[in-house]
Formats: C-alpha cells, sequence, structure tokens
C-alpha cells in the first residue's frame, strides 16, 4: 500500500512538471513570436546591430525552447512508465487480496469441518 501511494505521490510530481513545462513552452512561443516581430521592425529601420543581437536572442530563446521540449518528452516517458509500474502494483495487491480470500475460505472450512 505504501508503494501504491508513493508511485501515486510521484505521478502527481510528474504530472505537475508536465504541466509546468506545458506552461513555459506557450510563454516561450509568445516570446519568440515577439521578438521576430522585433527583428523585422529594427531592420526595416535600419538598426543592424540590434537586429543581430535580437537575432542571437531569438536564437538563443529557440535553442532554449528546444531543450524544454526535450524535457517534456522525458517527463511523459517518465509518467507513461510510472503510470505502467502503479497499474502493476494495482494488478499484484488484486492478486494478494483474491489469494488472502481463498485462505480465509480455506481456514473457514478447516474450522468448520
Amino acid at each position: 500500500m505504501l508503494k501504491f501511494l508513493k508511485m501515486t505521490v510521484a505521478e502527481d510530481v510528474i504530472i505537475t512538471d508536465v504541466v509546468v513545462v506545458d506552461v513555459v513552452l506557450d510563454q516561450d512561443a509568445k516570446v519568440l513570436e515577439v521578438l521576430a516581430q522585433d527583428v523585422k521592425v529594427l531592420a526595416a529601420v535600419g538598426l543592424e546591430v540590434t537586429e543581430t543581437l535580437l537575432q542571437e536572442k531569438v536564437v538563443s530563446e529557440a535553442t532554449e525552447i528546444h531543450l524544454v521540449q526535450e524535457e517534456k518528452v522525458v517527463s511523459e516517458a517518465q509518467l507513461q512508465e510510472a503510470k505502467e509500474v502503479q497499474t502493476e502494483l494495482q494488478d499484484v495487491l488484486k492478486a494478494l487480496v483474491i489469494l488472502q480470500d481463498q485462505e480465509d475460505q480455506e481456514e473457514i472450512n478447516t474450522l468448520i469441518s
């Protein structure tokens, strides 16, 4: 039962991580869009130095978004693994309950006889 509770807590933590990663990805995507628009405006004005810096920042943000997406994939894989372990533990628990019921019934039958 303790393992089941630990797995449930672990699953909750992984779900929370996935939700946080989704929020970060959404925010990063918005920042990337804003930065891309800023690059276009500055190119029109002719501020090449600032444009280069912003392009570098866009590349940096894109790299960060990619890393966060990879982290999300890993978190989702961990969540799936936790679910599989939880299912296995639930199956074992069911088998133990059935076995205990059988032993109890045998004991009752022995006492009745």
